[in-house]
């Protein structure tokens, strides 16, 4: 416990001492807070764009810490499910909204620790393009193409995507 003192003093008028005040404080230390990582991100200020299928990575700051969170937007307890692998990204997790909102805190194993404070990430999921079609397969081409054709196309969401040859 740590004890503070304070009084007010004036050295132009009188009385110039006030009272004094004490009071009693218990200081606790806290867990330092997991670290949050994606594997197919994109930064974009407090939210992430991960492409649908990637990862999402919790690493504890002290060795023995166990890190525990959810995925609903609660705020994780000690009764949340602890991290043990990365929390991979799927139209299932983020659901018909497309985002997820995880929540991470670390619990120390020193048990005069408090809990670290809650670290919350916003992730929105995004369909990776489909890679582009190449017809014929492979072979041979005559040049200059006389009749011949090499075509490339692209389906799904990124059609407007261009493809470099």
């Amino acid at each position: 416990n740590t004890t503070l003192t304070a009084m007010s003093y004036s050295s132009s008028r009188s009385p110039y001492e006030s009272d004094r005040v004490s009071l009693t404080y218990s200081i606790l230390a806290a867990a330092e807070p997991p670290l949050v990582s994606s594997v197919g991100s994109s930064a974009q200020d407090s939210a992430d764009l991960v492409i649908d299928r990637s990862f999402i990575e919790l690493s504890p700051q002290e060795q023995n810490d166990t890190v525990y969170f959810t995925t609903d937007g609660e705020d994780p307890t000690e009764d949340s499910e602890v991290y043990s692998e990365p929390i991979l990204v799927t139209s299932a997790l983020v659901g018909k909204a497309g985002t997820v909102i995880l929540k991470a805190m670390a619990v120390s194993s020193n048990e005069t620790m408090e809990p670290s404070p809650v670290v919350t990430k916003g992730y929105t999921a995004i369909e990776a393009c489909a890679a582009p079609e190449i017809s014929p397969q492979s072979g041979t081409v005559l040049v200059p193409l006389e009749g011949d054709r090499v075509s490339i196309s692209c389906t799904g969401r990124c059609r407007d995507r261009k493809s470099v040859v």
